[in-house]
């Protein structure tokens, strides 16, 4: 059966915090998949002016067969489209009504401390140097209580996008059943299971996440602020969550039960900052903190980098030339920014463009050119 050439296949749309990473890097190891643009294109949330056919365009793999002539699906991850307007959604619906949709939920309550964490590692602070007003201003702020709204996010989709075009995965389930999760997210992209079901145990263990601790957990919140957390998030996400298990079927009373002291955490590798690499791939980790400074610090330069150019003007089909690229931390955004070929980094330093390109396959992106 023919396949229609110019469509996008399947849109991750969230939630933040909950695993789309590791999503992202699972799916990318399947050769029927691709993430033309990187996981997160913010298209459709950050372009002044969105089209459908330009995302499309966008989009569109090198090619649509595998070596073995079995067809590849294209699309991408940005958790940002769970608060999609619905003329943003419709637009994408009507351009590509075979899309597939996948939504992984978490605990509104640990995804909202997940998220505040984030911000401390790009800011360089640590939990026990933050005031507790700062995290319940932050629990409270509009963007975080809209994020783990997933009611609303999920009836919004379905009301331009049929209700089986749109799976909802679950947090905790990649813990306890990464392959029954990946087995269902492979069967509704309609990719071979048997390439997911290869994966060994270790690469399902991989944690891919902004942490404050080097096997890439969360910090616990200290027991006091995490009953005030908890009391709040609850008068904040409570009537949602009975919304959620109407919508769905599924019981969340773990949701609503008041937090615990954490249970000590099962063998797992860790990549404790986006782009980093896995624990047994340390020295090398160790090497590229040496050449160009730590990850973390870059977590905050490179977003002020992107943000500043896009504000500026610089558009995909723009073409940029970085001089003194180093590893790419920098340049990693620009390249997913920018449509394939746009980007051209120059470095002199030869263990340092090693690193760059180590850089760009880890993110899925060696095929931007």
């Amino acid at each position: 059966m023919a396949l229609p050439m110019d469509t996008v296949d399947f849109l991750g749309i969230g939630a933040q915090k909950a695993g789309t990473t590791w999503l992202f890097r699972q799916l990318s190891r399947h050769p029927q998949v691709a993430f033309p643009r990187g996981k997160e294109t913010h298209y459709w949330d950050r372009h002044a002016s969105p089209r459908a056919d330009e995302w499309v365009r966008l989009l569109q793999p090198a090619t649509r067969r595998t070596a073995d002539g079995r067809p590849v699906r294209t699309g991408e991850i940005t958790p940002a489209y769970a608060l999609l307007p619905e003329a943003s959604i419709r637009a994408i619906g009507d351009r590509c009504p075979d899309l597939r949709l996948f939504m992984i939920l978490r605990n509104p309550i640990e995804r909202a401390w997940s998220a505040a964490v984030m911000e401390l590692v790009r800011a360089g602070k640590r939990v026990d140097e933050t005031s507790d007003a700062w995290f319940l201003e932050h629990f409270e702020a509009p963007e975080s209580s809209a994020r783990g709204d997933y009611a609303t996010s999920i009836e919004r989709w379905r009301s331009v996008v049929p209700g089986d075009r749109l799976l909802v995965l679950f947090h905790e389930d990649l813990a306890a059943r990464p392959r029954e999760v990946l087995a269902s997210l492979g069967t509704h992209l309609d990719i071979d299971a048997a390439d997911l079901a290869a994966l060994p145990d270790a690469t399902l263990r991989e944690v891919v996440t902004p942490s404050l601790f080097a096997n890439g957990d969360d910090p616990p919140s200290p027991p006091p602020l995490r009953a005030s957390l908890f009391e709040r998030s609850l008068e904040i996400h409570g009537d949602g969550i009975a919304r959620v298990e109407r919508l769905l079927g599924r019981d969340l009373g773990a949701w609503r039960a008041p937090p615990r002291d954490p249970a000590p955490a099962g063998p797992r590798i860790a990549v404790p900052l986006r782009g980093a690499r896995p624990a047994h791939a340390a020295d090398r980790s160790a090497t590229r903190h040496g050449l160009v400074g730590p990850a973390d610090l870059w977590e905050m330069k490179r977003k002020f980098q992107i943000d500043f150019l896009r504000r500026a003007g610089l558009r995909p089909g723009h073409r940029l030339l970085d001089l003194g690229c180093g590893t790419l931390r920098g340049g990693i955004p620009l390249i997913e920014h920018l449509e394939p070929g746009g980007y051209v980094g120059v470095e002199i330093r030869a263990e340092v463009l090693e690193e760059g390109r180590r850089e760009l396959e880890e993110r899925g992106l060696a095929d931007r050119r």
